[in-house]
């Protein structure tokens, strides 16, 4: 029994190490919540493609630390930029990084989780913008165009664009309207 119960383990653990395989490094830093700035190589946490709840900095001296949302405010890695907030509707106060899709005036944010359903496990992504008081505004399939037609309402060409949008697409507009706008 136990040759064949190692053999099994180890497999089973590389696999799941395979399956959160971080990525490389990317040069960026860490914003924290008390305002240190801490700059170093990031991993992207991932998991099958998708972000993780934390980030690793590596560091030249081969030590590592890990950013945890909750204490932390912003995180640049390579061109991917983040935002830490806490997750709108989670009723425990947990903290999530909120990819940036877009920047500039408007903001527009990419948030990823995972659930176990119908005896599968899926990521899920959330959009957002942020309003003018730094609230985060869910958008929706039912709602972003309207949303967005609001928040993009000085360039009326580019509201009509949103129309034949999908909602997983309509960072590309908000980064049009973003480019007009410097």
């Amino acid at each position: 029994m136990k040759h064949v119960l190692v053999p099994v383990f180890g497999l089973f653990l590389s696999l799941n190490v395979l399956a959160q395989n971080p990525g490389d490094p990317l040069p960026g830093y860490v914003v924290t919540t008390d305002g240190d700035t801490v700059k170093g190589n990031l991993v992207v946490m991932k998991k099958n493609g998708n972000f993780r709840t934390s980030f690793q900095m590596r560091f030249s001296d081969e030590s590592t630390r890990t950013f945890a949302p909750k204490k932390t405010k912003y995180v640049k890695a390579g061109e991917m930029e983040f935002d830490a907030f806490a997750i709108p509707g989670n009723t425990e106060g947990d903290y999530g990084f909120f990819y940036r899709k877009a920047s500039g005036k408007v903001i527009m944010y990419e948030y990823q989780y995972e659930i176990y359903a119908m005896n599968q496990t899926r990521w899920i992504s959330e959009f957002y913008i942020k309003d003018d008081k730094g609230e985060l505004q869910v958008l929706n399939k039912m709602n972003y165009k309207k949303k967005l037609g609001e928040a993009l309402a000085g360039n009326p060409a580019l509201v009509q664009k949103l129309e034949d949008t999908k909602l997983e697409e309509a960072y590309k507009v908000v980064e049009e309207y973003n480019e007009t706008t410097k």
